[in-house]
């Protein structure tokens, strides 16, 4: 074995991150939308699973087998969908403002890793089995903020 030298990319990089934001003042109430939208980060290992392809063991079995470090995937790019509405009442002494934010309207479930493991249909060979694993992220939030 010898020493190598080469580009390794990071756990959390992504090459692309895009955000673009808008609001507009209607005479009852703001409203607005946030767009976010980014590029798969590495399938690296450090979280989650490392990428692997399908290759065959000493006794010629299908399993699946590791790429180096310099060879990995990423995963599939996000794009997420964020609201807001708020309200604001100017009182004598005090701003009170009313709002609600909405965390990815449009629930979308940004890839976290993949599993790679193996199934079995009934009366069938073992078969190599690649999952997506994520969950889609989804919170509102109501709140109230009273200024001085």
């Amino acid at each position: 074995m010898g020493e190598g030298e080469g580009y390794l990319p990071y756990v959390f990089e992504q090459a692309h991150s895009v955000n673009a934001a808008l609001s507009y003042r209607f005479a009852f109430a703001t409203v607005g939308a946030v767009a976010h939208f980014n590029t798969g980060r590495p399938e690296s290992g450090q979280f989650g699973y490392r990428t692997q392809r399908p290759g065959t063991d000493a006794d010629g079995n299908e399993e699946w087998m590791p790429v180096g470090r310099d060879a990995v995937d990423r995963l599939p790019a996000f794009f997420r969908l964020d609201l807001r509405a708020s309200r604001s009442w100017v009182f004598e002494n005090f701003v009170l403002d009313a709002y609600l934010d909405v965390f990815n309207v449009t629930a979308r479930s940004e890839a976290i890793s993949y599993e790679y493991g193996y199934e079995a249909p009934p009366g069938q060979p073992v078969a190599l089995k690649k999952k997506r694993v994520g969950f889609p992220v989804i919170l509102p939030t109501l709140g109230v903020k009273g200024s001085f």
